[in-house]
């Protein structure tokens, strides 16, 4: 509806343009008295290469474990984590503890070594309402002294995770807990009574890897507590679950170092690597675009488009990590507020693209269209609510890889991408395809 709107809009600003001039109205149609002008421009634009403090931790999946790369650096994630309880009518006193475990339900991937997942019970509780980022202090909310479980993902258990993945199912690597904590669970029933007396009783648990080189999409996480009790003179057997999900909080802890790889990249290269590792800065003369097709003449301007493609490089490594599948080009003062407040892209002050391929050559490319943006510029000065001096000078976006959620075929949230992905590509540098903007429009104005 927007995009009609615009059109419409569009046209009767160049139609308002024109008739003012004489005060004639229709004298616009009139193509004798006419000139119109079509032209194509490109205009490089400034990039950076900029490392990532943190991002906004809303996501839905984590990365647990490390990943290093000798061109984009690398890469450390681990979990602190909240569970919801079971209604207290599910839980009897006869019940007798038998076990704990956590169980972690992982969807990919990425590297060949064992390593050893490792449990710990926090000491400070998450706040539901408050906006966490994955710079999330540990030491804060980790009591380290107090380890509640461990378990070694061996070469026989990665073969299975890699033959899940190939059938597109998670597979679940269950870490057995401290039975002295599974008796506790069963031993005051008065915690179940609300959520706020549970979540004093166990504040949550942080999981993380040891320093091996494998790296876990993990998609989702659940405590189960094993009991028996004796029913009719039988033992009865069976779980409580205890879920990691939505209703309480989780946070993805991450830590990128990067410094090297931003220092060691080519000066005509700029990098992105997820999650919060870095984001590229991109900055458009905007003012200098719009002068260009207005001129001294206050011409009206229609764009036709405005195209900045984004082209992958082939030497990224597409065996261990991909590109991201969707980037996010957000101005630079909504780069963190964008995702706490769950905006939606408007093609204003925020666009997107999937990653797209060239069917000729076979490039992979992404494509962000600015039409919108620049001809809401430009309509502003053809209508007089703006002089050109009023255009800022410029306008710095950001890079951002990102996670698309659909509600049908509606876009309905956008979040920080957390899968571990990794893209390099040539600034304006580059002398053989320098990073460009291309413009093309039509200038309608009359010769006096």
């Amino acid at each position: 509806m927007k995009k009609i709107f615009f059109y419409i809009l569009s046209v009767l600003l160049f139609t308002a343009c024109e008739d003012s001039v004489n005060g004639d109205i229709g004298a616009s149609l009139r193509s004798e008295e006419d000139n119109i002008n079509s032209a194509v421009d490109s205009f490089f634009v400034d990039t950076e290469t900029i490392p990532v403090e943190s991002v906004y931790a809303d996501n839905s999946n984590f990365i647990i474990g490390n990943y290093s790369n000798e061109k984009f650096g690398s890469v450390t994630g681990s979990v602190v984590a909240q569970v919801i309880y079971p209604s207290a009518k599910k839980i009897k006193s006869t019940y007798v503890a038998d076990s704990l475990t956590l169980d972690v339900h992982i969807s990919k991937h990425t590297g060949k070594e064992e390593t050893n997942f490792i449990v710990y019970k926090l000491k400070k509780l998450l706040e539901y309402r408050t906006k966490y980022f994955t710079n999330i202090s540990a030491e804060e909310y980790v009591d380290f002294n107090t380890k509640i479980g461990e378990k070694t993902v061996n070469s026989d258990m990665l073969v299975l995770l890699d033959t899940a993945i190939s059938k597109s199912k998670a597979y679940t690597v269950t870490i057995p807990l401290e039975k002295s904590l599974a008796d506790d669970f069963l031993k005051d029933l008065s915690i179940y009574e609300s959520e706020s007396k549970f979540l004093e009783f166990f504040n949550g648990f942080y999981l993380q890897t040891d320093n091996k080189q494998q790296i876990f999409t993990v998609d989702s996480m659940a405590i189960n507590l094993h009991y028996h009790f004796t029913q009719s003179d039988t033992i009865a057997t069976g779980t409580l679950k205890f879920p990691a999900n939505n209703e309480v909080r989780q946070v993805n802890k991450i830590v990128a170092d990067v410094e090297n790889a931003k220092n060691n990249k080519k000066p005509t290269e700029e990098y992105i690597f997820s999650p919060a590792g870095m984001f590229t800065a991109v900055t458009i003369p905007t003012r200098k675009i719009i002068e260009k097709g207005i001129g001294n003449n206050n011409k009206c301007l229609m764009y036709n488009s405005v195209i900045l493609n984004i082209d992958k490089n082939d030497t990224d490594y597409d065996d261990e990590i991909s590109a991201p599948s969707t980037l996010l080009f957000v101005h630079d003062k909504d780069v963190y507020s964008f995702f706490y407040e769950k905006k939606l892209p408007d093609g204003e002050e925020s666009f997107y693209s999937t990653l797209l391929s060239n069917s000729t050559t076979g490039k992979n490319y992404y494509r962000l269209d600015l039409t919108y943006f620049f001809q809401v510029k430009a309509d502003s000065i053809s209508s007089g609510k703006k002089a050109i001096k009023d255009i800022e000078e410029t306008d710095t976006f950001y890079l951002v890889p990102s996670r698309f959620t659909y509600s049908g075929s509606n876009l309905s949230l956008v979040q920080n991408s957390f899968a571990v992905s990794a893209l390099s590509f040539k600034n304006s540098k580059d002398t053989d395809a320098p990073l460009s903007i291309v413009t093309t429009y039509s200038e309608f104005y009359k010769y006096k």
